[in-house]
């Protein structure tokens, strides 16, 4: 499947292993109960659902609804697993408005986000390029 295909076939969180796979990773799927994962964080009150959709090496792929803000939402929880010291990469998906944010829970806590229906070419090759990193 394209990874422009795969883009623009996530309507859901249930979606994204199948996104992880268009990215060379191994698709996934564990719920996470997201009062007990996000704790005392304020980042549980904006966060509906959320599940492991990958992982690689240790590394967990988190994918959360989070609504209208996937960006925010996506940095956020990724710095607050990053002030933990659990590097991932959390996927924000915002259904509604079909965008998903992806933002590393590592340094700076960089996030890029993407229109589902219409990625622009530097999205598109930014994504190329994290795929191209799991084959080395």
């Amino acid at each position: 499947m394209s990874l422009e295909h795969a883009l623009r076939s996530v309507a859901a969180l249930h979606d994204l292993p199948r996104l992880a796979g268009a990215l060379g990773r191994e698709p996934f799927w564990d719920e996470v109960p997201v009062e007990g994962w996000l704790g005392g964080s304020s980042w549980r009150s904006v966060v509906h659902r959320a599940a492991i959709f990958a992982s690689e090496r240790g590394l967990a792929w988190y994918g959360v609804e989070a609504g209208a803000d996937p960006t925010r939402v996506a940095r956020g929880v990724a710095g607050w697993l990053n002030d933990r010291g659990r590097p991932a990469v959390v996927a924000a998906l915002d259904p509604p408005g079909r965008r998903l944010a992806l933002a590393v829970a590592f340094g700076a806590v960089p996030v890029l986000e993407v229109d589902l229906d219409a990625p622009r070419r530097v999205e598109l090759a930014c994504l190329a390029r994290a795929a191209g990193a799991a084959d080395g």
